[in-house]
């Protein structure tokens, strides 16, 4: 990132809660509305900060969330990258701004594999591990198979998110998620969602 003013904005309606990047799992039936927002500072700097809510109670029912994150990216190469960051996730489940987790994280990218290691303190408190594989089928087209390892749990989620790109600044995703639950039993969950990104170039 070596604009200092960068910025960027989208939104995403999705059918319901799956998230593919750090738990790989099912949170929630209700249909979601999330904004995301970030901007670059300094060479090498970000900061990120998203709101997430259902219908049925806005910002208070399973769908809702809110977070931020400061953190940097560094390219040694042109296909490798460091991550660092740090910040808050809370009002987990709408259930207000105590619930939730401080977190801490280290990513690695090389190519169109990435993994990542981190540390939530709060109502998880464990160290996730993920990794993912970004396999550009067309150049509209990306499949990103995802696996995540809990380790207070000794438990592993799996799940696969698709996103195909309609227009410049619209695209369909499609996430299926088989998270590690009390039974032994994997079930399935699938959603779509679509994703605006309105500061895209024509």
């Amino acid at each position: 990132m070596s604009d200092a003013s960068a910025q960027t904005f989208e939104v995403e309606l999705a059918t319901d809660y799956i998230e593919t990047s750090t738990f790989v799992d099912h949170l929630s039936d209700a249909p979601m509305l999330r904004a995301v927002v970030s901007t670059d500072f300094a060479a090498n700097g970000y900061v990120e900060a998203y709101v997430s809510t259902g219908f049925e109670d806005p910002f208070r029912d399973d769908s809702s969330e809110v977070g931020i994150e400061v953190g940097g990216d560094w390219e040694f190469s042109a296909d490798r990258s460091l991550n660092l960051a740090v910040g808050r996730w809370a009002n987990y489940a709408g259930a207000g701004l105590d619930a939730g987790d401080w977190f801490a994280r280290i990513g690695v990218s090389q190519g169109g594999f990435s993994t990542s290691a981190s540390w939530l303190a709060g109502d998880s408190d464990t160290v996730v591990l993920n990794a993912d594989y970004a396999i550009e089928a067309t150049d509209h087209l990306t499949i990103r198979p995802v696996v995540a390892y809990f380790t207070a749990t000794d438990s592993v989620n799996v799940g696969v998110a698709a996103e195909f790109d309609l227009t410049e600044r619209l695209a369909l995703s499609v996430s299926i998620v088989a998270p590690d639950g009390e039974d032994a039993e994997r079930e399935p969950r699938l959603g779509a969602s679509l994703v605006w990104r309105p500061g895209q170039p024509d």
